[in-house]
């Protein structure tokens, strides 16, 4: 109680010195430099972070903190950091601390507790400080850091802390394989590959599976210390594309008294199919069945996959029987696969047949095997085979179709001109897609283009919250039909929506005008265009000065040629 009754007078002896007392504050600061406290009360240790929890915005840490210099030691900043939980502040008191007269250096402990509190450039910035002071940390503590970084996501801090090891030749092999683990077991394979493929890179570990190291270089051997370690060593190189290395790694481990996991099987078979290696691939199974490793579903489907994209369709067809006759049933994915690998190579006939074998033997058809024999058959040509599986598809799959299902057939029934297949698909199914603006405004011009006006009109008339780009289309198609009393009301309309008009609007309407004669219209509309802060393009400028000629008006057609700017007058023709 004492103890913290002095502290509470000190404290007040601070704060009661006015402009002129800057004698008595000198005389308590230099009886605490001559006695630089070991130990604070609690109680000034409390004021302390009072005076850094309510320090006015803006206000300069060093004179918030003048009272209490020359008053902070070891155990102080200790206590502070332990309490602060804002990492910025932790970070000022701590530089503040630093630059006290009374203070050597910050205590391995310190520097603990501040690193607790920090994530990004400010950890790694203190850890390098940690070094250029003679710190070194644990491989534990060098993982705790690291573990919060990643928490925080600050992957790209952890791959230069390791930069930061090698390039001030502070580098521990020890260390950097706990990196590596902590980066792998926080599911962050890709850090943890960043960080082998740099040891990787080390020089004298170039082969990294050596197992003579030059001068005590890193070798991947380094880190095989229990089972996980190899699976995961395995998994490492395979994403960095060392398969012999990794395949080196698998037999030493096949060696001693330990297995692979069939998720280490299976990155191998992707890591060769990645290469293009199918033999190899293929190999992995052969050495799975000799360990008693009965292949998965999902590593007969990573082979079977790759040898359809590959056009190896005839081999992945074989391998499905020897899949089942290895007692591992196919699933959705491998039919689906084998549907995609048909189609790649024309076969959607018999892509179609397999279809309904694989619906025959129990396995409901998804909406990805659909969409890839819609998309099969779409690019053949062969649109109405690929309505009617779409149909299907609904009727009889049950399958919600996706954006991906439909929209690419619709833009290429709409493309090739197909517009009575358009509007059964679309009177059929239009409750259930999402058709989006882009795809109205496509059918609006299909439909206008192929005669359609009527049509064009209803689905115009029927959106909700036309466009602009719908007024343009629609607008267009008007003119070609020379309604140009009704393209104005469109125009007319569009404004009223609150909608612009841009350079293709007018274009089109002075287009228009053109076609009928009606020049002067649309000379006066080219000066509305003007006043309206919408500049004519060389487009528009051609076909104005192309519909003056055509009335006869070569002079105004000169003169309009003379007052197109630079840049619009080198698009037209003369």
């Amino acid at each position: 109680m004492l103890r913290a009754k002095s502290a509470f007078f000190r404290f007040a002896a601070f704060r009661s010195i006015g402009a002129n007392g800057s004698r008595s504050l000198a005389s308590v600061a230099q009886a605490q430099v001559a006695n630089p406290p070991e130990e604070l009360d609690e109680a000034v240790v409390g004021m302390i972070l009072e005076s850094l929890k309510e320090r006015p915005q803006g206000e300069a840490l060093d004179d918030v903190m003048q009272q209490w210099k020359g008053s902070v030691g070891h155990k102080a900043v200790n206590k502070v950091l332990e309490q602060v939980k804002d990492g910025s502040i932790a970070l000022r008191f701590f530089n503040w601390a630093s630059k006290q007269e009374v203070f050597s250096k910050h205590s391995f402990h310190s520097y603990r507790l501040l690193l607790q509190r920090l994530a990004g450039k400010e950890a790694r910035g203190v850890l390098q400080e940690m070094h250029d002071g003679g710190y070194t940390l644990k491989k534990k503590e060098y993982a705790s850091i690291v573990s919060g970084l990643l928490k925080e996501n600050h992957s790209e801090e952890v791959i230069g802390i390791v930069q930061d090891m090698t390039s001030n030749k502070n580098f521990n092999h020890s260390v950097v394989n706990h990196l590596i683990r902590t980066c792998y077991d926080m599911k962050k394979p890709e850090v943890a590959s960043k960080i082998f493929r740099m040891m990787v890179a080390q020089p004298g570990s170039q082969d990294a599976v050596s197992k003579a190291a030059d001068d005590g270089a890193w070798t991947v051997w380094s880190l095989l210390k229990k089972e996980s370690d190899y699976n995961m060593t395995i998994d490492l190189l395979c994403r960095e594309g060392l398969l012999e290395q990794a395949c080196n790694v698998l037999d030493k481990m096949l060696e001693g008294k330990y297995e692979a996991t069939t998720f280490t099987y299976g990155r191998l078979v992707d890591g060769f199919l990645r290469l293009s290696k199918f033999s190899e691939a293929l190999a992995v199974l052969d050495v799975m069945a000799e360990r008693g490793c009965i292949p998965p579903a999902i590593v007969y489907n990573q082979l079977i996959d790759g040898l359809c994209k590959a056009g190896k369709v005839e081999e992945a067809f074989e391998l499905s029987t020897t899949m089942v006759k290895n007692g591992c049933s196919p699933t959705l994915y491998t039919y689906n696969s084998l549907i995609n690998g048909l189609c790649l190579q024309g076969k959607t006939d018999e892509a179609r047949d397999f279809l309904q074998e694989m619906a025959d033997s129990g396995y409901n058809p998804d909406v990805v095997t659909y969409t890839v024999l819609i998309n099969s058959l779409r690019r053949d040509g062969n649109f109405r085979a690929a309505v009617d599986v779409f149909d299907e598809m609904v009727s009889k799959g049950g399958c919600v179709p996706d954006r991906a299902s439909y929209m690419p057939l619709l833009i290429g029934l709409c493309k090739e001109g197909c517009v009575q297949l358009v509007q059964e698909f679309l009177e059929k199914h239009r409750a259930r897609l999402d058709l989006g603006s882009f795809f109205h405004n496509l059918l609006i011009s299909t439909l206008s283009k192929h005669g359609k006006l009527d049509d064009a009109r209803k689905v115009f008339r029927e959106l909700a919250s036309p466009e602009l780009v719908h007024f343009n289309s629609f607008m267009s198609a008007l003119c070609q039909r020379k309604l140009i009393s009704e393209a104005f009301q469109v125009y007319e309309q569009l404004q009223k929506k609150g909608l612009v008009p841009d350079t293709y609007t007018y274009t089109i309407l002075i287009g228009g005008l053109c076609d009928v004669g009606r020049t002067d219209q649309a000379l006066s509309l080219k000066d509305t265009m003007i006043q309206n802060n919408c500049k004519p393009d060389s487009v528009t400028y051609g076909i104005l000065r192309a519909g003056l000629l055509k009335a006869g008006r070569r002079t105004d057609a000169e003169q309009l040629k003379a007052q197109m700017p630079a840049a619009a007058g080198a698009g037209s023709s003369s």
